[in-house]
């Protein structure tokens, strides 16, 4: 398993994501368990917009 960090994904874009990810599982008839595609447990991290910035200065 690996995690990937994102800090251009707003909460609302994971959100819409696992929603369409969750639907799509379930018309395929391979229904998810609500934990693994659960989108009120998605937040905002206070790190994003920082680490963001520090990729961008990275790059100058």
């Amino acid at each position: 398993m690996s995690v990937q960090f994102h800090p251009e994904f707003t909460v609302a874009l994971i959100r819409h994501c696992l929603t369409r990810h969750r639907n799509a599982s379930s018309r395929n008839g391979n229904a998810l368990p609500p934990e693994t595609t659960g989108t009120s447990a998605s937040s905002d991290t206070p790190h994003a917009h920082r680490l963001l910035l520090r990729f961008v200065a990275s790059l100058a």
